[in-house]
């Protein structure tokens, strides 16, 4: 049985190889993409791990390379991808961090290079590396002229939002200094820049995005931007509040879509880990125009303050003549 197995095996693979009309021809093709897939594996390999790089030049001098095709797996990441990584970035110390900045370089001297082009997520090698404050590879990337800085992921985020989510002010610094910047474009759930920085709590990086002048500042705090009193209220970010309180005109009663306010949203239970839910309900009620008697789930402020056993939040809103 096992020599019939071998025989079928034998004249289905001399089939495939007569099929071209010539023996040697046809093997030599299934040797030759054999021999492609690997030293395609190989090349990957040294991209992320930042080694061989006289391999990787050696194999994109090869005109029937294709430098942008992805790796193959479910993430679709290309070589230009699985470059850009730095130090401390899945443990790799700064000798290693050397050789990656290297083999970036490497592959963005390619003529061919598609500087803009994304894995499956829609992630570009700017936007990864504005997300990981990977300095270097982001100013790299810029230097490229067919940089596309507003290109957005399967999410609608730029790299300029992604710097903003990785906290990450020099990287934000470097992407405003672009002519071509749009500082105010929305993500999916409706949030720009300036709303990330506030709800993450980034006081400089808030006043950072602010001091460029293109932004629309008096369309901030308007639409999606609304709740970004309640989120800082709900974080209990006391400086946060205070600082737009200060600086906007904010809609101290605005009900988010769960039907809190700001001093709901900071007086009842909440997963967040809050230190200082009584500061934020002091500076919530320095506003003339604050309602205290607003009801989330039939309670007020203070009626949810009570059932959560937020003493501090309770003191304040007794000192303020709150009593029901």
């Amino acid at each position: 049985m096992r020599f019939l197995s071998i025989v079928v095996l034998f004249l289905f693979f001399s089939s495939q190889a007569w099929s071209a009309g010539d023996a040697p021809v046809g093997w030599e093709r299934i040797a030759q993409q054999h021999l492609a897939n690997e030293k395609r594996r190989v090349f990957f390999e040294n991209c992320f791990e930042g080694t061989n790089l006289d391999a990787i030049k050696q194999y994109l001098l090869d005109p029937n390379v294709d430098v942008n095709r992805d790796n193959g797996y479910e993430d679709g990441d290309t070589a230009l991808l699985l470059a850009v990584r730095q130090q401390d970035d899945e443990h790799i110390g700064l000798f290693e961090a050397v050789f990656h900045l290297q083999a970036l370089k490497i592959i963005l001297s390619h003529p061919d290079i598609d500087v803009n082009k994304a894995n499956a997520k829609g992630e570009t090698a700017l936007q990864k590396a504005a997300f990981m404050g990977y300095i270097e590879a982001v100013e790299l990337l810029l230097d490229h002229t067919a940089i596309d800085v507003n290109r957005a992921d399967n999410d609608a985020r730029s790299a300029l939002m992604m710097a903003v989510l990785g906290g990450n002010n020099e990287v934000v610094h470097l992407l405003l200094g672009r002519d071509d910047i749009d500082v105010n474009a929305l993500d999916n759930k409706g949030d720009g820049v300036f709303t990330r920085a506030v709800i993450s709590g980034e006081l400089a990086m808030v006043t950072l995005l602010l001091a460029d002048p293109r932004f629309k500042r008096e369309e901030l705090l308007t639409n999606s931007d609304r709740e970004v009193l309640i989120g800082a209220a709900r974080a209990g970010d006391a400086v946060m509040v205070e600082y737009l309180m200060n600086n906007f005109n904010v809609e101290i009663n605005l009900l988010n879509q769960f039907g809190q306010t700001a001093l709901l949203a900071s007086s009842g239970f909440s997963f967040f880990d809050v230190d200082n839910r009584g500061g934020v309900v002091r500076r919530l009620l320095k506003h003339p125009d604050i309602d205290t008697g607003v009801k989330y789930d039939g309670k007020t402020a203070l009626m949810h303050a009570q059932d959560s056993g937020y003493k501090d939040v309770i003191d304040a809103l007794i000192q303020a003549g709150v009593t029901e």
